[in-house]
């Protein structure tokens, strides 16, 4: 049997034990995933809902020591939210960032999240008077504001007589779009607001109303919804108005795009929702870091106003948005 020198297994443990060390020190500088926040949908099958979980997985993945977990329930309704709202309580994340399906229901689960030490973002809808921490989203007076300049643009020169349904001037969600509308619509000389409607955010209830009033008076130029509440239930190839009769919706959603394009309906009041997740993301993550450099505890998307004009481009705006990417300002003559 061949004996090797002492030397050369000297020089074999030593580069072992380097080789070692190297693999521990490579171990123990691996970033370390020390903060977590938690991303709260509307429902699982939300289209918004793909946006945000790919927006803000991108923007946690590029945060050093973050991570993110994404809950939603799966029947969209109120009680679902409040749920998983309230499971938030006593999870291990740092803070919470929600998009509320009913803002005013979600009101005891923020104030508890917040008592529970956890800081709160929503996204979209406000909690007015809510112990919420920042809010990111449309400004709900100019909404309403933008839903009776769009009368103007839209309505038919023979036909401007508008009918508003609302959700009561009471409401702590919708008010502020009913008084936005209300006094913008008092300073357009060339819009009469010829009646208007309470349906207290009840989608059959708003329905009823919009079919029996159609029948009353088939002429009216158009409907104002500051909700898509008598929407939901339709079929897509169903018309809620009139042949003739413009509709304008408060509310953005990829399945109204083809009615947007038949002109049943006229125009979606909407906002940039990528940019929207970005930041109240981005204002989740420095609020769990304990990072106290936010100035300000609302951050306002300018409103926007799609139309037929606009829908082929916010159609691929959408589709960029749900793989992470910003898209473009859209192209106007």
């Amino acid at each position: 049997m061949r004996v090797r020198p002492l030397w050369l297994l000297a020089l074999a443990v030593c580069a072992a034990t380097a080789a070692c060390d190297a693999r521990d020190s490579s171990r123990s500088t691996a970033p370390r995933v020390t903060t977590r926040i938690a991303v709260v949908g509307t429902s699982d099958d939300d289209p918004a809902w793909d946006v945000i979980r790919v927006v803000a997985g991108k923007i946690v993945a590029e945060s050093p020591n973050m991570s993110v977990s994404f809950h939603a329930p799966k029947d969209g309704t109120p009680a679902g939210q409040q749920a998983v709202v309230a499971e938030l309580q006593s999870a291990k994340v740092s803070a919470v960032c929600v998009m509320p399906n009913d803002p005013e229901s979600l009101r005891d689960g923020v104030r508890d999240l917040i008592q529970s030490g956890k800081p709160v973002v929503l996204l979209g809808f406000d909690i007015p008077g809510s112990l919420r921490s920042i809010y990111v989203g449309p400004n709900e007076l100019e909404v309403g504001q933008a839903a009776a300049t769009a009368c103007v643009r839209l309505l038919p020169d023979d036909r401007r007589t508008v009918m508003l349904l609302h959700a009561g001037l009471d409401s702590p969600t919708y008010g502020a779009r009913y008084t936005g509308f209300k006094s913008q619509q008092r300073l357009e000389p060339n819009s009469e607001l010829f009646k208007e409607f309470d349906c207290g955010g009840n989608g059959v209830k708003g329905q009823q109303i919009i079919r029996r009033q159609s029948r009353l008076y088939p002429r009216v130029g158009g409907w104002v919804l500051l909700d898509d509440w008598p929407l939901r239930r339709l079929n897509d190839s169903e018309s809620l108005v009139p042949l003739g009769c413009s509709l304008i919706v408060c509310r953005d959603d990829p399945k109204y795009f083809a009615a947007v394009r038949r002109g049943d309906i006229d125009a979606l009041v909407t906002y940039d929702l990528y940019r929207a997740v970005s930041e109240a993301v981005r204002a989740s993550i420095r609020l769990a870091q304990h990072r106290n450099d936010i100035p300000v505890d609302r951050i306002v998307m300018p409103v926007e106003v799609v139309t037929t004009e606009d829908i082929d481009w916010h159609e691929e705006r959408w589709r960029l948005w749900r793989m992470g990417i910003a898209g473009n300002a859209p192209e106007r003559e």
